[in-house]
């Protein structure tokens, strides 16, 4: 049954085949220049609007009729495109890609199951640090940041500052490490997912 890896593989994948040739001037396996088509981008991105909900979020994946699975709308699933997307258009450099991520962006920064109190916070967040979903919220602040540094207005510029002075200052001890909430300490023993995740943030918030 499709599920969370048409997002996240698939995201995945993009950003390592876009990026390996941006970064070497070749497509990988030959000698042949980089060229993307702005007019050909891959399927997987046409795939993707089956995943967005009607509040402009990503959903885990898609049913076994291809519909919308209605599943949580983890952060992960939005950053990671939002990353791929902001990577492309490196590549390509189609105006349309950002508009379409920056649409995205917009729903995600925006909305308020994700945001209650102007801070991230992931669907079903734990209170530990140890576990895959500590770190779900540093995929999304990573992609954001890379698609907010390639946006001449820096729109999401504010909002990634609020976030990482939010934790820095609620959600840390004083041993510089980090809670899972962003907003207040919680006793977890210092998982490694939470600080992985902070550090996305600090390093997606700093000055451009």
């Amino acid at each position: 049954m499709p599920d969370i890896e048409t997002t996240v593989r698939g995201g995945g994948e993009h950003l390592n085949t876009i990026m390996r040739p941006r970064r070497t001037g070749y497509l990988p396996g030959s000698r042949q220049p980089i060229g993307f088509s702005s007019k050909s981008p891959p399927s997987y991105f046409a795939a993707t609007t089956w995943l967005i909900n009607s509040g402009g979020l990503i959903n885990d994946g898609l049913t076994d009729q291809c519909a919308n699975d209605g599943k949580p709308t983890h952060t992960y699933n939005q950053g990671v495109i939002l990353g791929a997307l902001a990577e492309l258009h490196r590549a390509a450099g189609d105006e349309g890609l950002l508009t379409a991520a920056r649409e995205l962006a917009d729903s995600s920064t925006t909305s308020a199951e994700l945001n209650p109190d102007g801070i991230l916070r992931d669907p079903h967040e734990g209170g530990g640090c140890d576990s895959d979903g500590a770190s779900f919220k540093g995929a999304y602040v990573r992609g954001l940041g890379a698609l907010d540094e390639q946006l001449a207005d820096h729109p999401y510029e504010s909002y990634l500052d609020r976030q990482a002075d939010s934790a820095y200052g609620k959600d840390r001890n004083a041993l510089d490490m980090y809670g899972p909430h962003g907003n207040g300490w919680t006793d977890f023993g210092g998982g490694h997912g939470c600080q992985h995740s902070a550090l996305d943030l600090l390093n997606a918030a700093s000055p451009r």
